[in-house]
């Protein structure tokens, strides 16, 4: 696989968050529960579960994979923000930091987490054809 080849992680955009996981609950996609433990990804990135991450988490993993859900907050609180939610992967740093719009209240969440056991990638550049 180019990802143990190259050494560039490997990232999973994917609708529905896994279930059995924070990012996903009771609510989230089997199939891709056990996909991810079969192939083993980096990270998992989704959304669906708008509402997951201000009642579970932003970020949970899955054996070694990071799983994420920067979630969506209630319509009206969502309108008046100038940004969506957003989830900032700092591979260098092994951060990765959720920015969002409140559920309740005014205030904006900036939480930041660290990804231990992730590895420091020394170049992201993808090989060019040939």
């Amino acid at each position: 696989m180019l990802r143990d080849q190259q050494k560039i992680p490997w990232l999973v955009l994917h609708h529905e968050p896994p279930a059995e996981v924070k990012v996903g609950g009771r609510m989230g996609n089997r199939q891709l529960y056990y996909k991810i433990q079969e192939y083993h990804p980096d990270f998992v990135v989704s959304g669906h579960l708008h509402n997951q991450p201000y009642v579970g988490s932003f970020a949970d993993r899955l054996d070694g994979t990071w799983c994420f859900n920067p979630g969506l907050p209630e319509q009206s609180l969502a309108m008046q923000s100038g940004i969506p939610n957003h989830i900032v992967l700092d591979l260098a740093a092994r951060t990765a930091t959720w920015h969002a719009s409140p559920n309740v209240g005014n205030l904006p969440i900036t939480e930041t987490i660290s990804l231990k056991g992730m590895p420091v990638t020394q170049s992201m550049q993808l090989p060019t054809e040939a």
